[in-house]
């Protein structure tokens, strides 16, 4: 899954109606439910194509194997433990000084809002460059798996 190699399609964000399906929240479980009834786009194994599905599912597994949430699992195993106090989940609640994101549509304006449940495993998280430094560290110096080696 996290070599994107599997064979799934994107679905449904390659799709032309993601921008209204997006709007309404969405479980981990109906994302899967919904890439797994579409056909592959490639044999597993033998091409990259990033999904955002694939990253949904390793959430879902995640959840099953620790018997938390992922956003629990995330919280004490990995941003509790690198001290990473500013990264968090997005829960659609405000996040203090937060920066928002800006597109270009034949003028500058506010980015497209989705609901926060579409990034489940993938596009959810918050953070900070202190914290993104922290996480940067703890990959070059093989920390990030000390909290499992317990």
């Amino acid at each position: 899954m996290l070599n994107h190699t599997g064979g799934t399609e994107n679905y449904p964000y390659d799709q032309s109606d993601i921008l209204d399906r997006s709007r309404q929240p969405v479980t981990p479980a109906e994302q899967v439910a919904q890439a797994g009834e579409r056909p592959l786009v490639s044999q597993p194994g033998t091409e990259w194509r990033y999904c955002n599905v694939c990253e949904a599912a390793l959430g879902l597994v995640v959840e099953r194997e620790s018997g938390t949430t992922l956003t629990q699992f995330l919280k004490t195993q990995i941003f509790d433990q690198l001290g990473m106090r500013d990264t968090g989940i997005d829960q659609g609640q405000p996040i203090p000084h937060q920066a928002l994101s800006y597109t270009r549509r034949g003028s500058i304006g506010l980015a497209y809002r989705w609901d926060p449940s579409w990034g489940y495993g993938y596009g959810q998280t918050h953070s900070t460059v202190g914290d993104l430094y922290r996480w940067d560290e703890a990959l070059y110096r093989d920390r990030l798996t000390e909290p499992f080696s317990n």
